[in-house]
């Protein structure tokens, strides 16, 4: 078993997360800055946040390259399935 981790211990990332990360960054700041009703702005604020959220958890917490693997597609799907609704709320 692990020990516990210390308060303001480093945690190492994978490479990945970086660049898998950067779409749900963008909608972010796109979401801030472009114009859009509140649902839509809502809705992409929470989807990226919570997509970066899953990153980090993932990348954390599960150990198999696989499993990785199938949640993050997995979120991803949900998570263009809701940025394609904001893209469409920001074009009306």
């Amino acid at each position: 078993m692990s020990e516990p981790r210390r308060l303001g211990e480093p945690i190492e990332l994978p490479w990945w997360v970086v660049p898998l990360g950067l779409p749900p960054l963008l909608t972010l700041v796109l979401g801030a800055v472009l114009r859009a009703p509140l649902s839509g702005r809502l809705l992409d604020l929470v989807a990226s946040a919570a997509m970066l959220w899953v990153l980090t958890l993932v990348a954390r917490r599960v150990r198999s390259r696989n499993m990785q693997s199938v949640w993050i597609s997995s979120a991803y799907a949900f998570y263009v399935f809701v940025t394609l609704i904001w893209a469409v709320e920001v074009g009306r």
